[in-house]
C-alpha cells in the first residue's frame, strides 16, 4: 500500500495534482517519473530464463523445469505456470521445479516463469522507499506438450476424510489398482476396480487396509495404476524413466486435522505521512468499525464463534506491533484474517522510508505451521503442510497478491475449486493486490473498492452472497481499480 504524497499541487487547475499528471504524454505519471530517474533499482530488474524443457518436446510423467535468472542478488522470487495456472513460488535464485504432467489434458502447454526483483524489500537489500515496489518480469514462454495414456485431473492435495479420485485412459477396456503409501513408502491400502469407457471414479476414503482412519498432519502418495495390479515404483524410478507399463498417475496428498470456521481478525497499519496520514487513518477506522459491525451483526445468523477477534480491530502502531499481531493469528479460534497496510508479497510491514521489516511470510508460516516439507524420504516433490489454515485471508496492500503468502495462511494457490464443491471440503480464498495500490488525498479508489467489497459481501440479510459476487460488485461500482 503506497500513500502518496510527492507533488500534491495543481498548478493547472484542471482538478488533477502535480504528480498524476503526465506533461510529456509517455503514458508515465510524473510522480513514477520522479521514481524512475531517483531510484537506481528499477533498471535493475531480474530477468528469469527457462533453461529445461526447450521448446517442441514432449514430456510425460514427472517433468523438471529448471528456471535461471540474471542479477540473482536482486530476486525476491520466482514463480512457475502452466498455463498461467501457478505451480509454486520459490526464493532461490535457481529454480527447479517438478510438473506432474497426468495431471493436465494432454496436448500443448505453455510454461512461463516470472521473477520479482528486491526493490522495497529493505531486509533483502532493497530501497526502503515506499514509493517504490517490486518489478517482475517474464521469462520467454515455452511449450512443451505433454502426453500420459492415464490422466489424473485436478487432483487434491490435501483432505480430511476422503479423496475423490477422477482420471481418463486412451486404454479400456481395462482394470485399474489404487495404492496408498505413507511417508515411509508402506503400502498402507489396495483396492481395485475396472473401467469399460476410459473414465475411472471412485475415492480413497482415508482408512487403511484394516478399515482404520490413517494419522492426521501426515503426507500420504496416492497411486493410480492402470493393468494388473502391482506395486508403485518409487519416485527415483518414475523420475529417471517415462511412466512405466502398466500407466500410473499419482498425487501427494496432506491429511489436516478437523477443524471448523473461527474468529477474523481486522488490522490496519497506522500510517505516518505528514500529507494524508491521519485523513486516511480516520477513514480506515470508520470502515474496519463498519465491517466490524455487520460481522457481528451476521455472528447470530451464521453461528457462533465467528465474530471479530477481541471485538475490535487491531492498530499497528510501529515495528513492535506485528510480534504481537502474529501471536493473534496463532490462536485456536482464529481461521480469517484482514490486514490493510503496507506489503510486498513477501512481508506485511511497517516500513514507510525507513527499513524495517514487519512480519514476513515465513514467519507466519513456522508459526502457523504451514509448511512446504518433501514428501517423503524418496520424494522430494514439495507438500504443502498445513496445520493451522486459514478460511479467508484478504491482505489489502502493494503486490500482496505475487508472494508467498497464500500457503503461509495454508490457502494453496494450485488449488483447483472444482473437487470443493462438489466434494463439499472447506473452501478457503486468498485475496490480494497483483499491483501498486495507491491511496491519495486525490484519490482513495482503492480504498473504496474495499469498503464496497466487504459491504457487498456482509449486508445482505440471508448472508449468502458468494464471494466472487462481492467482488464483482465492488469491480462495477470502482471499475477502474
Amino acid at each position: 500500500m503506497t500513500l502518496t504524497g510527492v507533488n500534491n499541487t495543481d498548478s493547472n487547475a484542471d482538478g488533477v495534482w502535480d504528480g498524476q499528471e503526465d506533461f510529456d504524454s509517455d503514458a508515465l505519471s510524473n510522480c513514477d517519473e520522479f521514481i524512475l530517474r531517483t531510484d537506481p533499482f528499477r533498471s535493475n530488474a531480474v530477468r528469469p530464463t527457462i533453461v529445461s524443457p526447450l521448446t517442441g518436446t514432449t514430456k510425460g510423467g514427472l517433468m523438471t523445469v529448471i528456471v535461471s535468472v540474471d542479477n540473482a542478488e536482486r530476486m525476491s522470487n520466482l514463480t512457475l505456470y502452466v498455463d498461467d495456472q501457478p505451480v509454486r513460488t520459490r526464493g532461490a535464485a535457481v529454480g527447479e521445479f517438478i510438473v506432474n504432467t497426468p495431471h493436465f489434458p494432454n496436448g500443448v502447454h505453455t510454461l512461463i516463469a516470472k521473477a520479482a526483483d528486491n526493490v522495497g524489500i529493505s531486509y533483502l537489500g532493497g530501497n526502503p522507499d515506499s514509493l517504490v515496489v517490486v518489478n517482475e518480469l517474464s521469462a520467454a514462454p515455452v511449450t512443451v506438450s505433454f502426453q500420459n495414456s492415464l490422466r489424473w485431473l485436478e487432483p487434491d492435495t490435501f483432505f480430511e476424510t476422503d479423496v475423490p479420485i477422477s482420471a481418463e485412459t486412451d486404454t479400456f477396456p481395462s482394470s485399474w489398482t489404487v495404492f496408498v503409501q505413507d511417508a515411509n513408502n508402506q503400502i498402507i491400502r489396495t483396492f481395485s476396480g475396472s473401467t469399460s469407457d476410459g473414465r475411472i471414479l471412485t475415492q480413497w476414503d482415508g482408512n487403511d487396509n484394516s478399515g482404520t482412519p490413517v494419522p492426521e498432519d501426515a503426507a500420504y502418495r496416492i497411486v493410480l495404476a492402470q493393468g494388473n495390479p502391482i506395486a508403485p515404483y518409487t519416485f527415483v524410478q518414475m523420475a529417471a524413466s517415462p511412466p512405466p507399463t502398466p500407466s500410473q498417475a499419482d498425487t501427494v496428498v496432506w491429511k489436516e486435522r478437523s477443524w471448523s470456521s473461527g474468529q477474523i481478525i481486522l488490522a490496519r497499519q497506522r500510517y505516518k505521512s505528514v500529507l494524508v496520514g491521519s485523513t486516511f487513518n480516520a477513514a480506515l477506522a470508520t470502515m474496519l468499525n463498519g465491517v466490524a459491525m455487520l460481522i457481528e451483526g451476521a455472528t447470530a445468523e451464521v453461528g457462533v464463534g465467528r465474530e471479530v477477534y477481541q471485538s475490535s480491530a487491531i492498530v499497528c502502531d510501529n515495528n513492535n506491533s506485528y510480534p504481537a499481531l502474529l501471536t493473534a493469528l496463532s490462536q485456536s479460534e482464529v481461521r480469517d484474517f484482514y490486514y490493510h497496510g503496507h506489503s510486498n508479497g513477501k512481508s506485511i510491514w511497517f516500513s514507510e522510508f525507513t527499513p524495517t521489516v514487519g512480519l514476513k511470510h515465513n514467519e507466519i508460516a513456522t508459526s502457523l505451521l504451514n509448511l512446504f516439507s518433501p514428501a517423503s524420504a524418496s520424494d522430494p516433490r514439495v507438500i504443502f503442510e498445513f496445520r493451522k489454515p486459514f478460511r479467508f485471508v484478504f491482505v489489502d496492500g502493494c503486490q500482496s497478491a505475487n508472494g508467498e503468502f497464500p500457503e503461509a495462511f495454508g490457502i494453496p494457490k494450485t488449488k483447483f475449486s472444482r473437487t470443493f464443491i462438489e466434494a463439499n471440503k472447506k473452501r478457503r480464498a486468498f485475496m490480494g493486490w497483483a499491483t501498486t495500490t495507491r491511496n491519495s488525498i486525490a484519490n482513495n479508489d482503492f480504498h473504496l473498492w474495499t469498503k464496497v467489497f466487504w459491504e457487498s459481501w456482509l449486508q445482505e440479510p440471508d448472508y449468502n452472497i458468494r464471494l466472487g459476487d462481492a467482488i464483482q460488485a465492488a469491480k462495477f461500482r470502482i471499475a477502474h481499480v
